[in-house]
């Protein structure tokens, strides 16, 4: 192995240890206060809780957006280029933005496609997820609509807004390192340095990707990166698990549902094994495989669902538990994985082939949503 990929991969090694440490107290935080806001009963308590929240998120998008511009500056984003489904990245943006959108009281339109796209489905999905969350962070009123259209040979991905638009002479500089769109309190607010916008683009270079805005003062923006069309439809179509129609209104869908959690960190452990409580689960929560198998066997039942960390104790990860468990019970029990590792750590491995991959930290409502789409979708085929 040469020097220069020697210190590559040192480098990618430290930014998954610091990806990981930087995104699991949030993660606990996050858990902690969502089951709080589901004790409260003082509307001032679940007012200050929801506060607390909000700024967990901001700080979230802090840490994300300095993990994302140490990558691009170190050269160690790597690009995996493949034909996918555009559905599946459209349905993990209306899971993932639902809550925010409803906080904030603007409708989020997103409008399904058959389309197939060829792109690197994460670095690509970091693009949109920054356009959507400017779109709904800095509307005050109406909706934000996300879909696509064949442009010019290519398939355009568009987020339109009814914000309060961007004038003409600074629709360039937008894109330049440190300058926010909105004013400095709001930006203040909603966790940002000024840096989402310089790193969506260099993404987009990075892939080869056009990006182009319009905006209109007063009416709203436009946001759109431009992708090759997909050659063939792809056999597998999504990497992330599917959103269930209407999961706000099936809440007992998971009640009890046997649901296996590995987490190695005790405070995690505890905060999802409540939360899996609260929506009716049985629960079994251990430290690693070999704890899981072994509390196991005063069961007389399968588990319905398993959920791991990515990152255990020693040699082991979330995906050997996984498969170690799967092999001792004879059965391919649906699985999904909660990491907070960079990317390229987790994906692209045949492992991961039947997973579904939740990034942390993760919701409460995210999380829901994608038990119930492991549980009840026969013919989910995830990549």
């Amino acid at each position: 192995m040469q020097p220069a990929d020697q210190s590559c991969g040192a480098i990618t090694r430290l930014l998954a240890a610091a990806s990981h440490d930087l995104r699991q107290p949030l993660q606990a935080i996050g858990l902690w206060v969502a089951l709080l806001r589901e004790q409260a009963q003082d509307p001032k308590v679940r007012d200050i809780l929801g506060k607390v929240q909000t700024t967990a998120q901001g700080a979230e998008r802090v840490v994300d957006t300095l993990l994302d511009v140490t990558r691009l500056e170190l050269g160690v984003v790597r690009v995996h280029l493949a034909d996918f489904a555009i559905a599946s990245l459209l349905e993990h943006v209306a899971s993932t933005f639902a809550p925010l959108a409803r906080d904030r009281q603007i409708e989020l339109r997103v409008h399904h496609s058959s389309a197939i796209g060829r792109s690197d489905p994460d670095l690509l999905e970091r693009i949109l997820f920054n356009f959507v969350a400017n779109a709904i962070r800095y509307s005050t009123r109406g909706a934000v609509l996300v879909g696509c259209r064949r442009h010019r040979g290519f398939l355009a991905i568009e987020v339109w807004d009814t914000g309060p638009g961007i004038q003409q002479e600074r629709l360039e500089a937008i894109f330049q390192e440190f300058v926010q769109l909105g004013t400095a309190e709001t930006d203040h607010h909603h966790g940002s340095v000024g840096l989402g916008l310089s790193i969506a683009q260099r993404t987009a270079a990075l892939l080869g990707h056009p990006i182009q805005v319009m905006s209109c003062i007063g009416k709203g923006s436009c946001f759109r990166v431009e992708i090759p069309l997909g050659e063939s439809r792809p056999d597998r179509l999504t990497r992330h698990a599917p959103t269930t129609t209407g999961a706000d209104d099936c809440a007992t869908t998971l009640f009890g549902s046997f649901v296996v959690v590995v987490e190695d960190e005790r405070d995690q452990r505890e905060a999802i094994g409540l939360l899996l409580r609260d929506w009716g689960c049985h629960v079994v929560a251990a430290a690693s495989a070999a704890e899981a198998l072994e509390l196991l066997q005063d069961h007389l039942r399968l588990p319905n669902l398993l959920l791991a960390d990515y990152r255990l104790t020693g040699d082991e990860n979330g995906l050997a538990a996984i498969r170690a468990i799967r092999s001792a019970l004879g059965e391919n029990i649906p699985a999904a994985i909660i990491s907070g590792e960079c990317p390229s750590v987790v994906d692209g491995s045949d492992e991961t082939a039947d997973l579904a991959l939740l990034r942390k930290p993760v919701s409460p409502e995210r999380l829901h949503q994608c038990l119930v789409s492991l549980l009840f979708s026969a013919s989910w085929h995830p990549v």
